[in-house]
């Protein structure tokens, strides 16, 4: 079902800044660089200015806060990169990215509601629930993980009819028809919407009581280790 934001903890915006840090830089070597020279350049020219000038108050207050945005601004553009790139081709990246950060209106499960079971394959497919109708995510090798698609695209449409709009969306390189995982969510929410609030939580309610439980993840396999910083994937 989808999942309402928790309240966010006193102090927690500083253990993101420094998780987001220790994330960026195990990616961007050269972040500390980047940072002290976004902090230095603004500073040595607000006094610059200030002398040149004789403002002093404007210039040295304006180089100062500079000298705090801009490094922010870098850990923030860099931060939400570095995320996408750590998890990039990790069984299990999809629930984690769309868990963080699809947000309300959706109904899904971070479990798989079709996957091979032997732990040689990696091919998965989680299924939304929103107002852009049944979205299925797959993962893993395309023809593989098609056969799946179709196979849970049957089940849908026997459960909800072929009135209600069934989208396929694999993750993947980009290329041949896939979505890298960076763009999974935009394009999740480019779907145009064809049913009301109200039907996505009658459909989803169906869906789940037609579907089978208890089945186990494959040996060898955990998908849901992965996790994500939502305040890196936001920026």
């Amino acid at each position: 079902m989808a999942k309402d934001k928790p309240a966010r903890p006193r102090g927690q915006w500083r253990e993101n800044i420094v998780a987001n840090y220790k994330i960026t830089k195990s990616v961007y070597s050269w972040l500390p660089i980047a940072l002290i020279a976004g902090a230095l350049v603004p500073l040595i020219l607000g006094v610059v200015l200030a002398l040149v000038t004789k403002n002093y108050v404007y210039w040295i207050v304006t180089g100062v806060l500079l000298a705090l945005l801009i490094p922010t601004a870098i850990i923030a553009l860099l931060s939400r990169k570095a995320q996408y790139t750590q998890i990039e081709g990790q069984p299990g990246a999809t629930p984690a990215v769309i868990d963080a950060f699809l947000g309300r209106g959706w109904n899904y499960s971070t479990d798989p509601v079709r996957y091979f079971p032997t732990k040689d394959n990696r091919e998965f497919v989680w299924r939304l629930v929103g107002k852009a109708g049944v979205v299925l995510v797959a993962e893993g090798a395309k023809g593989r993980a098609n056969k799946l698609v179709q196979q849970e695209k049957m089940a849908v449409r026997r459960t909800a009819g072929k009135e209600v709009p069934v989208t396929a969306i694999f993750v993947g390189d980009g290329e041949n028809g896939t979505v890298k995982i960076s763009q999974l969510v935009k394009t999740i929410k480019k779907l145009p919407k064809t049913i009301t609030s109200a039907e996505v939580a009658a459909l989803a309610t169906r869906l789940e009581r037609a579907t089978s439980t208890g089945l186990p993840i494959p040996k060898g396999i955990d998908p849901y280790k992965t996790r994500v910083s939502r305040r890196a994937l936001r920026g």
